[in-house]
Parts: structure tokens; C-alpha cells; sequence
């Protein structure tokens, strides 16, 4: 990710090594749509497997023989350490690890389409069981960091943990009863905070569009309800951000 002028020599705005993973994702999406094995065998898979064999270097095990990415940062968000110093670099954040998982996974499916690189998808395998699973925190919402570290900002504008968990993969909350509920609670948390449509755009869109995939209507449209009106006018158009 390029450096902007504020965020320049700060790993939480200029680095994020999980950006090609993400990209990944839309290369699947189109293949999933279009059923095109020609474009998954010649353009997507080759670049999804070069993601995965980068990522599977990124990793290491942590103390528990988790895998983990470290370093890790969770975009544009910051924790507090135990001097209560703002912090942006920690290990294996949900982002990363929700990310990986479903490089990981699309990838096995993408093998498995083609019949092709069964020895690697043997690897994928066994790599994905060992990575770390979703955390929830001591207020039963889903983690956005390796632990529950205080937040620097809990009116910040991102809910990155929650929008991974549904309709994310199936680990990071989908069929999972516990984790749909963590993650619905971490969307909670922010709109007592006065998180939900603080700020109309991709933040407010995203959290919408979230809780769209749960039986949570009335907070989707919470969510929603000051997008349409930040478009009736010039005076009323949402804030730079």
C-alpha cells in the first residue's frame, strides 16, 4: 500500500502485508460467478497460489503453535499497550488470519475444480487447521487484535473483526453460533459508541452490508439510514475521510 502524507512511516496507514490476499478474493468471486475454468487455470489460480506460497513464508507459530503473521496490523486502528501507549503492530489479527483462511480455502477449492496440485492442497490442509481461530473478548465481542487490548479509538470508523465473520469463511463465523454472536456484539459495542454511521462511505456500506447477512434488520438500517440522506444535497454530503 502506498504511503499517504499523514501516514507516512506508520505501519498501521503505509504497510499491510495482507492486501494481495484480499485482492485474491475478487479473482475467486469472478471465477465463482462465471464458472470459467479456462480463466481460473491460466489468470487466478496462478496468482492465488503465489499468495498462498508468500503467505505460508509470512507465517510463524506462536506460543501455542498457533500460525500466526508478525508482524500484523488490523488497517487504520490502533490498541493500547500496557503503558497505555498507542500502538499499531501486534501479531495475527483477526483481518489477517480471517484473510488467509479464505485464500486458503478458495485455493483448495480451486485445485480441486482444475484436479490439479493435489500435493499442495494437501499442504493448504493441514496449514489452515493451524491457523490461529477467531478470539473473543472479555465483553463477548469478536477480537479485531491477538488479545483484548484496550482500544485507542472506540468510535473508530472500521469494524473489520465482524465484517470477516459473516458472510465470511465458515471458521470466522458462518454456521458458527458463538462467533455470529461475538460479532454481532463487536457491531453493538460500536453503535452504543456511536460508531454506525458516524461517517457515511465504505465504513457505513460495509457495516450495512454485514448485518444484512444477519437476522439483524434494524441494524442494518440504523447502519444505512444517513447514507441516503447525505445525498440529498450539497450541504449534506459526507465528511472527507
Amino acid at each position: 500500500r502506498t504511503p499517504s502524507v499523514t501516514g507516512r512511516r506508520r505501519p498501521v496507514w503505509a504497510n499491510w502485508y495482507m492486501g494481495g490476499n484480499w485482492l485474491c478474493q475478487h479473482l475467486w468471486e469472478h471465477y465463482a460467478f462465471t464458472q470459467d475454468k479456462q480463466y481460473l487455470a491460466q489468470h487466478a489460480y496462478p496468482l492465488m497460489k503465489g499468495a498462498a506460497l508468500f503467505t505460508l513464508d509470512w507465517l510463524v507459530p506462536d506460543k501455542n503453535g498457533y500460525l500466526v503473521t508478525a508482524p500484523s496490523t488490523t488497517p487504520e486502528n490502533k490498541f493500547k499497550d500496557q503503558n497505555g501507549a498507542a500502538q499499531g503492530v501486534s501479531v495475527g489479527t483477526t483481518m489477517d488470519m480471517a484473510i488467509i483462511w479464505d485464500l486458503f480455502t478458495n485455493l483448495i477449492e480451486a485445485s480441486q475444480v482444475l484436479n490439479i496440485d493435489a500435493e499442495f492442497r494437501a499442504l493448504l490442509l493441514a496449514k489452515r487447521q493451524q491457523l490461529l481461530p477467531p478470539q473473543v473478548g472479555r465483553q463477548g465481542q469478536l477480537l479485531e487484535w491477538y488479545r483484548d487490548f484496550a482500544e485507542t479509538d472506540p468510535q473508530h470508523r472500521h469494524a473489520l473483526a465482524p465484517v470477516w465473520a459473516a458472510p465470511g469463511p465458515p471458521a470466522f463465523g458462518r454456521g458458527t453460533p458463538e462467533l455470529f454472536q461475538a460479532a454481532r456484539k463487536s457491531l453493538e459495542l460500536g453503535a452504543t459508541r456511536g460508531q454506525a454511521g458516524a461517517k457515511p462511505g465504505k465504513s457505513t456500506g460495509g457495516r450495512a452490508c454485514t448485518t444484512a447477512t444477519m437476522p439483524t434488520g434494524w441494524f442494518a438500517s440504523c447502519c444505512a439510514t444517513p447514507t441516503p440522506r447525505a445525498a440529498t444535497g450539497p450541504a449534506a454530503l459526507p465528511q472527507p475521510v
